[in-house]
Parts: C-alpha cells; sequence; structure tokens
C-alpha cells in the first residue's frame, strides 16, 4: 500500500468538496448511489466536513475501524466549508495525522469527550496485549472510516455494504489496505472495530470469523460454525421483562484475512464499548489468544 497515495486521495476529497465542485456527487463511490437531497446528499451532511481519517497510519497505537462519522446539530455550521478552508490551509492530511480532535483546545469540544472515550478503551486493549510493540511509547490510535461523510443515522443512507458491490474497489483501496499498512506500524498486530455494519463490511471482502466471545443469543449468521467461547463469570445485565441476570449480549469476534486480524465488538442495541468489567474477566483471555496465533 502507497500510504502517500491515500494522503492524496483524502486531500483531493476535501479540496473538491471545499471548492463545492459538484462533480464529486457522482465521482464519490457513496455519494454516487445516494439520491439527490437524500441521504448523504442532504443539505446538513453534505455541508458537513467529511473525516476520512484520524491519527498517524506512520505511528499509532493500534488501528481502529469505523462505519463513518456522527453528526450533530450545528455541524454543518462547525464544520462548514468556510471553517474547513481556515482549518486545513495545508491539507486535510497534515491537519488530520495529529488527531486534532484530542486536542486540549479541540476545535470539537463535543467530539473530543466522544474520542476520549474511544481512545480509554483502546489504551486499555493495547496496554493489556501480551505482545505490544513499543511498550514504553505513548501513542495516538489511528482511526479510518469506511465512509467519510457525517450522518445522524446510518440508516438514513439505506447503504448495505454487503449488497452495494460498486462500494468493493473503493473500501479496498481506501479503507482496508491503509488499515493493513497501519497494523503493520502500530503497537499491536491487529486492529479494532466496533458495530455490526464493520463486521458485515469485512465478511464482505473475505474475512472469516476465526473466533467468538460471548452468549450464544448472537445470531447464528455470525457464529457460521466457528469456535465460540463464554468465559466464566461473563458479565451478565438484566434483559427487559425478565427476573434474572443473563450473559450481558456484548459480542466479541476475532475477523481474519491473510495476516490482518480485526477485533470486533458489538453491543446489542448499542454502539458503544464494552464496560469496564470486561478488562478482568473477557479481554485477557481474547488478548492471549489473539497474542498466541
Amino acid at each position: 500500500m502507497d500510504i502517500q497515495s491515500f494522503f492524496e486521495h483524502c486531500d483531493d476529497l476535501l479540496n473538491r468538496w471545499s471548492i463545492e465542485d459538484r462533480g464529486l456527487e457522482t465521482d464519490d463511490a457513496f455519494l454516487a448511489i445516494q439520491k439527490e437531497g437524500k441521504g448523504l446528499l442532504t443539505k446538513e451532511y453534505f455541508g458537513t466536513m467529511p473525516e476520512p481519517f484520524w491519527g498517524n497510519p506512520d505511528c499509532c497505537s493500534v488501528v481502529m475501524i469505523n462505519l463513518n462519522p456522527a453528526y450533530k446539530e450545528g455541524h454543518e455550521s462547525l464544520f462548514s466549508r468556510e471553517n474547513t478552508k481556515k482549518r486545513i490551509p495545508n491539507g486535510y492530511s497534515s491537519f488530520a495525522k495529529g488527531f486534532p480532535i484530542l486536542d486540549e483546545n479541540s476545535y470539537n469540544p463535543e467530539g473530543r469527550v466522544w474520542w476520549e472515550g474511544r481512545k480509554k478503551y483502546l489504551d486499555r486493549l493495547v496496554d493489556a496485549y501480551p505482545r505490544k510493540k513499543h511498550p514504553d511509547e505513548k501513542r495516538l490510535p489511528f482511526a479510518i472510516e469506511i465512509c467519510p461523510w457525517q450522518t445522524a443515522t446510518w440508516q438514513e443512507t439505506k447503504i448495505n455494504l454487503a449488497r452495494d458491490k460498486t462500494l468493493n474497489s473503493y473500501i479496498q483501496k481506501h479503507v482496508l489496505e491503509p488499515a493493513v499498512y497501519a497494523v503493520k506500524k502500530s503497537q499491536v498486530d491487529f486492529a479494532v472495530g466496533v458495530g455490526l455494519p464493520i463486521i458485515d463490511a469485512l465478511l464482505d471482502y473475505g474475512f472469516t470469523i476465526e473466533k467468538s466471545w460471548g452468549p450464544e443469543t448472537d445470531d447464528k449468521r455470525y457464529r457460521n460454525n466457528n469456535t465460540h467461547s463464554l468465559p466464566a463469570k461473563y458479565p451478565t445485565t438484566h434483559k427487559k421483562g425478565k427476573a434474572e441476570k443473563t450473559p450481558a449480549e456484548v459480542f466479541f469476534k476475532l475477523l481474519v484475512k491473510g495476516d490482518l486480524k480485526v477485533l470486533c465488538i458489538r453491543m446489542r442495541g448499542s454502539n458503544g464499548v464494552p464496560r469496564p468489567e470486561f478488562r478482568e474477566i473477557v479481554e485477557p483471555e481474547i488478548l492471549t489468544y489473539i497474542s498466541n496465533m
């Protein structure tokens, strides 16, 4: 993977968006399959700065694969074309490599809070990994978005990553290849993905489920007869209408393709990360398994 080509792609995307190049609506893989004024092409979403990645793929703690950035009311003003031109005078890649959302004086305070939570969880995994590289270094993660455009909910796009084959080459070239590159430069030899759409996308690109951890309430489509484990004393929760506690519907899946391993985490009804109690009971077993592969 030529990482410089990835940076050039991201810089070109942001430049064309900032100058309101209307050809972007047909040239961009995601925008091209949207209806005018709908989904990603609504006035608010298309008026908000796209965010293809954050962090430095050449020096990162861990790679995180996300679905797309989250839109909040007012983003079209905060991340407007006018403000973006002032914010990234040297191009998007130069700006994004430093993960500026996490800066103390972040231009996006609300986003900083969300990313601090994600970073705290990722740091936890990295620090606990038995084969952590460069253990004395404190690094930031590298986060790459499958879709760079903001939405309040992904469902609004009506995009099915497994069904919309026109996205195949884009995701392979601009998401998976940069992710593979960054994993090799990170402190651990696996990437992290959160949410069911990430699992769907990776399975569509030839990944297989090596092993699962979690309760048997997981959808059989994502079991695939693979090795399954429910560690002892798995965290529990109350289901609605149930008197007794049952294992929390938090599912860990290790997806593999070639030498790329991605630990995917899915929480039923949430796009969050597991509670701290998983640190002592579940995650050590998972990280030991990955490190022994």
